[in-house]
């Protein structure tokens, strides 16, 4: 066999191959995907471009403060039940007994993917408030320390960090409201990386869970590393008695 049949072989060998990691490390084609969009306000409809243009002019330096004191008043006033995760330790706090939260059965994973791997992993420090005044679901906040990633691999959680990716050191939470839940959606507004985008995703409510599993697409986050799939898999549960 002459050497440029050989080379010919080689070279079909390793694109099967390359195809094949590209193919097998993409996020599932049958989990749902999350709607990211531009925050609507009340004055969208109402307003002339030139005007919204004004309005965003004199509202930018206001705009993160507002929506963080609009995000405490509903901790404080609305949620009723507060989980928190330090380190392997979940903690359940409760403002009356509507629900028992089993923290044992309380997870958060995300799952990235790049061509030829793909990598799990959580956050070591969170906060979930809830709020179930008659039991079930209403409303909820997620905040989250990104400097408390942990896929289990040092390296790749210390790339996380970077501006390449959370950027911690800049934005050091992040926040996701939902200030609606019903028919199979939750709805509300993610703050990551100082970009704040309207959310839509596939919820599943019962008795006693609350779960979902979607695509979110972080290409609107401005991500500086260019290696891996935009999509990233969450994954989330909370078993619950009433």
């Amino acid at each position: 066999m002459n050497k440029s049949l050989l080379v010919v072989i080689g070279l079909i060998v390793l694109g099967a191959i390359g195809v094949y990691a590209y193919q097998a490390y993409q996020p599932p084609q049958d989990v749902e995907r999350a709607e990211v969009s531009n925050v609507q306000t009340a004055t969208d409809d109402d307003h002339s471009d030139d005007a919204m243009m004004e309005d965003k002019m004199k509202d930018d330096s206001m705009m993160k403060e507002d929506e963080g004191m609009m995000m405490d008043k509903m901790a404080l006033d609305e949620a009723n039940i507060t989980i928190r995760k330090q380190g392997s330790e979940i903690s359940v706090s409760t403002e009356d007994d509507v629900v028992s939260i089993n923290p044992e059965e309380v997870s958060f994973t995300f799952t990235g993917y790049a061509v030829g791997k793909e990598h799990e992993a959580s956050f070591d420090t969170m906060e979930a408030q809830l709020a179930m005044p008659e039991g079930e679901l209403e409303a909820a906040m997620l905040t989250i320390d990104p400097a408390s990633v942990n896929s289990g691999i040092a390296r790749l959680d210390t790339h996380l960090k970077s501006d390449d990716f959370f950027d911690v050191e800049q934005y050091p939470t992040i926040v996701v409201k939902l200030d609606s839940i019903q028919d199979g959606q939750a709805n509300g507004i993610v703050d990551f990386r100082g970009v704040q985008k309207s959310i839509t995703f596939p919820i599943t409510v019962t008795d006693s869970e609350i779960s979902a599993d979607f695509l979110f697409d972080a290409a609107p986050f401005d991500f500086k590393y260019t290696g891996v799939n935009d999509e990233v898999r969450i994954q989330f549960q909370v078993a619950y008695s009433s």
